[in-house]
């Protein structure tokens, strides 16, 4: 499989390879819309768009031919109805199909005879010393995410006097189906050169045939807000309001769903039932912003603002834990594996009990946002801004890669000894990963601004911002 070296020799048996590469991607896109006038009250509006996407990544060794493809399906369309002088109403109904799907196709001159387990293509080798072959390009394909999505929302606009009030609503059925496999064609690992060149692999690791990460989501999301824009006078003007945000525990089609509830007592995984017990019961979110001229003069504006905004729990936290928990999903790293029948060396070997779920009793992530922002006319075309915004992260998802470590002693002075071969907190499970709602953010930042008008109609503008942001699981998903 490995190539001749066509490059430096590095002496230790090893050698360089050298190779083109050329990477092709293509993208079509196509959009339109139409609006109507069908009366002095009613107007309608429809869009579509089209955006299709192709890539190709070839493997260097020239094993494997890696794909893209990407496909994506907006459909609007929008009434407006004006009911009197007073009140308008919005009427929005949307379709939208996303769909990305990554393969790995084996090269024809490859032999079906190499094989790693019988009716699957050639599996991924590392060898430490070499480049690997295949890498996690050939480990984690195919992988296919198809996500439709179906809203349907109202929206109510009143002007009463000094008071614009605003309410409305929303739904969405959100269907989403994925296929996450992990070394589905087999994976072996070799500790150096000469253990490859004997055959001789530390370990080996397979998706059990049988295992499925097939997975058909369904989920409803519901909203409804109530706004009122008060005009208190020439000098204030106030906004506040109220969103509720609540949505469905997702569902799988086929009833594969399993959980652990309690993963430090749990002794198996529980199937069926919910996938985790629902957050967003009670997901009322405030907000609320004024403008005001203190001095009535027209040259100092302040506004100010805040507001909680809530974060669905949804298809972004089912791409691994929804389908990687057993026993739909089994997995095994025997070690010491017989090469090249990984299916045949891998019979007999107990799964370990390993998993990746999702918190049953997760929090409901939400970040607040505030900002503060003063602005000064300073002569008949200059204008300085100073301002601060911010925000605050509550229980946002973060991924831990095991939430069962092993048992530890206590000593004398307190600290904590885990002596090799302790048994872990929960002796049912090896690792235990899990998406957990327990991260944090902080964003602070400060604006500093000024702007001149000149003649003609010519602005210039120049903008300093400083600002810090904490957080616990950047790269958490």
């Amino acid at each position: 499989l490995y190539p001749l070296p066509n490059g430096r020799d590095f002496g230790d048996g090893t050698a360089e390879y050298v190779v083109d590469s050329i990477d092709r991607s293509r993208e079509d896109y196509v959009t339109g819309k139409l609006d109507a006038i069908l009366s002095g009250r009613l107007r309608i509006s429809g869009r579509y768009t089209f955006d299709s996407g192709n890539s190709s990544d070839p493997d260097p060794f020239r094993i494997w031919a890696f794909a893209g493809v990407s496909r994506y399906h907006f459909a609007q369309t929008e009434a407006h109805y004006v009911q009197s002088a007073n009140t308008v109403h919005t009427f929005r109904a949307g379709v939208s199909r996303v769909l990305n799907l990554e393969t790995a196709r084996v090269s024809d001159g490859v032999p079906a005879s190499m094989s790693f387990i019988p009716g699957q293509p050639l599996g991924a080798i590392q060898v430490t010393g070499l480049s690997d072959l295949g890498g996690s390009k050939a480990r984690l394909r195919p992988q296919r995410y198809v996500l439709n999505d179906f809203q349907f929302n109202h929206e109510l606009i009143s002007v009463r006097g000094s008071h614009t009030l605003r309410l409305g609503g929303g739904y969405d059925r959100v269907q989403f189906n994925p296929i996450t496999d992990v070394n589905a064609a087999g994976f072996y690992r070799f500790s150096s050169v000469a253990s490859f060149l004997q055959g001789q692999p530390q370990s080996g690791d397979l998706m059990l045939p049988g295992s499925s990460t097939a997975r058909g989501w369904r989920q409803n999301q519901f909203s409804a807000f109530l706004q009122d824009d008060y005009r208190a006078g020439s000098r204030l003007s106030v906004a506040f309001g109220a969103r509720f945000e609540t949505y469905s525990t997702p569902a799988e089609v086929n009833g594969l769903v399993a959980t652990l509830p309690d993963p430090l007592h749990d002794a198996t995984t529980t199937v069926g039932g919910p996938l985790f017990r629902n957050p967003s019961r009670k997901n009322v979110a405030p907000r609320l912003s004024l403008a005001w001229d203190p001095a009535g003069s027209g040259r100092t504006v302040i506004r100010a603002g805040a507001g909680i905004f809530f974060d669905l729990l949804g298809t972004r936290e089912l791409i691994v834990p929804g389908a990687q928990v057993p026993p739909f999903f089994e997995r095994v790293a025997p070690v010491s594996p017989g090469f090249p029948n990984l299916l045949e060396a891998a019979q007999g070997a107990t799964p370990p009990n390993t998993l990746d779920a999702l918190d049953f009793y997760p929090n409901q992530p939400y970040v607040m946002q505030f900002q503060l922002n003063v602005e000064r006319q300073l002569g008949s075309a200059l204008v300085a801004q100073l301002g601060y915004a911010g925000s605050r992260g509550i229980h946002l998802p973060m991924y831990l890669g095991d939430v069962n470590p092993a048992r530890p002693e206590v000593l004398a002075d307190g600290q904590l000894f885990f002596p090799e071969g302790a048994p872990r907190l929960n002796p049912a499970f090896e690792r235990i990963g899990m998406l957990r709602t327990q991260a944090n953010s902080f964003h602070h930042s400060f604006l500093a601004g000024v702007r001149r008008s000149w003649r003609n109609g010519v602005q210039f503008q120049a903008k300093y911002t400083w600002a810090k942001t904490i957080d616990d699981a950047s790269n958490g998903i």
